[in-house]
């Protein structure tokens, strides 16, 4: 972990982040021993501390609009759009795609949500094999 010093006063300071005092148990006022052996400083807490294990937060999966949105950056081709999503008639299919998406919301369709998932199983397949023949495929036999 890389810190950059900062001034107060007369002397320069490290700012911990939250998720490492939490770590060693450190507040504000808490007694640490700072030690050198000649290359390197060592900042390390007194008394008695508990190691606690950092909370990590899993990442969100992406929302229908993040996928449409992605789906239409990597150029899905009108057929795909058409098969996924029979609804979608029109000279512009990508527009529409995101209108749809945007307009889909919280309390989707039952209708929605079976293209939703066709959406998703296709962004996630285009992902690990890159062609979307293989992906509109694979979105339509799993929904």
């Amino acid at each position: 972990m890389e810190k950059q010093l900062t001034s107060v006063g007369n002397s320069v300071a490290v700012i911990l982040d939250r998720a490492l005092c939490r770590m060693f148990d450190l507040r504000r006022g808490s007694s640490v021993r700072v030690t050198t052996d000649g290359e390197r400083i060592v900042i390390e807490p007194l008394g008695v501390h508990k190691q606690v294990t950092p909370r990590v937060r899993a990442p969100a999966p992406p929302t229908i609009a993040q996928i449409v949105a992605t789906l239409v950056m990597d150029s899905i081709p009108t057929e795909a759009i058409a098969r996924l999503h029979p609804g979608i008639k029109s000279p512009r299919p990508h527009a529409m795609l995101i209108g749809w998406a945007d307009r889909v919301g919280d309390n989707p369709s039952h209708e929605d949500q079976l293209i939703a998932q066709r959406l998703r199983v296709c962004f996630d397949h285009f992902r690990g094999c890159a062609r979307w023949d293989a992906a509109v495929e694979a979105a339509l036999s799993s929904c």
